[in-house]
């Protein structure tokens, strides 16, 4: 017994040894200073009266002009980046200046905004006789709630108003602070992945429900005639290749669409590859688009369109556009040397 004893506290004499040293190595180590914040400092207000950051006043429509209305959530309201940055502000200068025709190009995203709101949207902008509809899809779209999901909650109370305990243990060592944020960050990743995934869940309520709106997408499209464009977002908190973990929830939407012959572009297969740090508002903090996913995102729509709206492709002038090389100033050096 006395024998057992003595293992179990040389056991733990050496547990709270390695700990010591291990404090003290973080304390000697000196992270590197975190990156000054360079989001916007203001955007453009809004109210809940009025959440459309698209103050223009829509004129009387001119119809050799063509009109296009973008809606969708966050993801196209823009978080986190001027209004001139979103990709519906970027698509109306690409069309206004490749092409030879007039285009106006209306942002209607609203934080927050539902399928179901979005269709609610689709029938008041009748009245402003839309040409094209563009819908911005996100993976949250099926949920009713507009507020934090539930299962998110917990993590956000916890950084928000955490505990006395664990408030003087994150001030005191570095060592448990670098820990409790690898874990919370872990624990934050599978949270999202299972809530996500249990929206998209045909056994539970929010999919059948949901199936349902995206099929109204397509009725409004038969009674109206007007075309409608679905763009789906990835979630840019995940890497862009292989271990992205909704590719099946993509897949899942997309086939409901095109099933009801509703042309579907799919972000993550232009932005796979790509580092995802880059494409978001705030590296590791806001996985929003930045301007760079952005104006991806409006080049890969204006290629579409360009091939898929006749009037668009016939108004396209391609000599407009310059080739872009990814080394640009290489090209500019090596230009003096040509005969």
């Amino acid at each position: 017994m006395k024998k057992f004893l003595f293992g179990v506290i040389k056991f733990f004499v050496m547990v709270l040894i390695g700990v010591i040293l291990a404090e003290g190595l973080f304390r000697l180590w000196t992270p590197p200073p975190r990156p000054r914040h360079d989001r916007p400092r203001y955007l453009v207000s809004f109210t809940k009266k009025t959440p459309i950051r698209d103050k223009r006043l829509i004129p009387q429509h001119d119809r050799a002009g063509f009109r296009i209305f973008v809606l969708g959530d966050s993801y196209t309201w823009g978080a986190n980046n001027q209004f001139i940055n979103t990709y519906p502000a970027v698509l109306e200068w690409m069309l206004n200046t490749a092409t030879q025709g007039h285009y106006e190009v209306y942002n209607y995203g609203v934080n927050g905004a539902t399928t179901d709101d979005e269709l609610r949207l689709m029938k008041k902008i009748l009245a402003y006789k839309p040409d094209f509809i563009i819908i911005g899809y996100f993976l949250n779209d099926p949920d009713p709630n507009r507020n934090l999901p539930p299962d998110l909650i917990p993590f956000f109370k916890s950084e928000v108003q955490p505990s006395p305990v664990r408030k003087w243990l994150t001030s005191h060592s570095r060592l448990y602070a670098f820990l409790y944020q690898r874990i919370w960050a872990y624990r934050m990743v599978r949270t999202q992945i299972g809530y996500f995934h249990k929206l998209y869940d045909p056994h539970r309520r929010t999919w059948p429900r949901h199936e349902k709106e995206l099929h109204r997408i397509a009725e409004f499209r038969r009674t109206t005639g007007i075309p409608v464009l679905v763009v789906i977002w990835p979630h840019l908190g995940f890497p862009m290749d292989q271990r992205y973990p909704f590719q099946d929830i993509h897949q899942q939407v997309a086939k409901v669409l095109t099933g009801d012959n509703i042309p579907v572009i799919d972000l993550y297969r232009y932005f796979k590859g790509m580092d995802n740090r880059r494409l978001q508002a705030v590296p590791a903090l806001d996985p929003h688009p930045s301007e760079i996913a952005h104006r991806l995102a409006a080049e890969v729509i204006f290629d579409w369109l360009v091939e898929a709206v006749p009037r668009i492709g016939r108004e396209f002038v391609r000599p407009r556009l310059l080739p872009n090389t990814p080394y640009p100033s290489f090209r500019l050096r090596l230009a003096p040397l040509r005969p």
